[in-house]
């Protein structure tokens, strides 16, 4: 059974979305794997070596923050879509 063109161009718009909502998703996931990490290194560095693993950890911060802001606007037009 074949959907109406107007139907199938909405499935294909949400699926899109879905996908772009699970890259977004997994994209975030990194990124928090990376804060975990860079936390670990700069907790774990000798005192006195502490500058840049610290430099390291507040930019992965950033970059997570960065991606679950990207994250949060790909679930807001998923949710809009359905």
């Amino acid at each position: 059974m074949r959907l109406r063109p107007d139907r199938d161009a909405q499935l294909k718009r949400k699926n899109a979305l879905i996908d772009q909502a699970m890259e977004r998703y997994v994209e975030w996931r990194e990124e928090c794997a990376t804060v975990s990490d860079a936390y670990a290194n700069w907790t774990n560095a000798p005192t006195e070596e502490t500058d840049l693993p610290f430099a390291a950890y507040t930019a992965a911060l950033d970059r997570e923050q960065s991606a679950a802001t990207v994250y949060g606007h790909a679930l807001e037009r998923l949710e809009q879509a359905l």
